[in-house]
């Protein structure tokens, strides 16, 4: 049912003729007569009676004009919302980002974004990429900040749009005193008979330890902590 003809004749109903009607909607008297005609057909009753003074609502008219005034009412409100939504200054944002960045520079970067858009909501959960990924593929977050390890490889899900706002090296924690403790670049295969203290089962320990097997060795963990 287009919504051009219901309020055609709501507002037949507000002038009380099809002549104020066309004025105040700008269109012909003919165009409001046959709007009018083709809702009727539609709907396989009559909706107005016409007399020589004034038009008015028939029985089925009266019905049907509560439900239009209802349905138009809500299309507006929608529409308004929706518009709201698109100056991006009302609504919701839905952020899923890895620990580590809710720790270091994710706070800052909602902090300006909430300046900018104070009438926006944004709501805040930490997962790491494994998690985070499938939650932003199935609309339950709007935005992940997520990282990856070009080492370990993977293939990004197409239907998903990404950018690069940064990257970032490994760093190797050696003791103070240690002879590998000022160089600036350290390589990896000269750590190989060290102990470690490296991440538990992640992306990042995945990294690791394929960055060791390419360096010609099998790292000895001696303590694994979960990131």
């Amino acid at each position: 049912m287009d919504t051009t003809r219901l309020r055609v004749f709501r507002e037949v109903v507000r002038q009380g003729s099809f002549t104020g009607a066309a004025t105040a909607l700008h269109v012909s008297q003919p165009a409001v007569s046959q709007h009018i005609a083709k809702l009727e057909q539609e709907l396989g009753c009559p909706l107005l009676e016409r007399t020589s003074r004034r038009v008015r609502t028939t029985p089925a008219g009266e019905v049907f004009l509560r439900h239009v005034e209802t349905l138009l009412t809500r299309i507006d409100d929608a529409r308004r919302e929706l518009a709201a939504l698109t100056r991006s200054d009302a609504g919701q944002l839905r952020l899923t980002v890895f620990p580590s960045a809710a720790a270091s520079f994710v706070p800052a970067v909602v902090g300006a974004f909430r300046e900018a858009f104070p009438k926006v909501r944004v709501s805040l959960s930490e997962a790491d990429p494994p998690v985070a990924l499938p939650r932003l593929l199935a609309g339950d977050t709007d935005l992940a900040v997520v990282y990856d390890y070009p080492i370990v490889g993977g293939t990004r899900d197409p239907r998903t749009a990404d950018t690069v706002i940064m990257k970032d090296r490994m760093a190797v924690a050696v003791p103070r005193d240690d002879a590998l403790a000022h160089p600036r670049l350290i390589p990896l295969d000269a750590l190989a008979d060290r102990q470690w203290i490296a991440p538990g089962p992640s992306m990042c320990r995945d990294a690791f330890d394929e960055a060791c097997r390419r360096a010609g060795f099998a790292p000895d963990v001696v303590s694994a902590r979960g990131i």
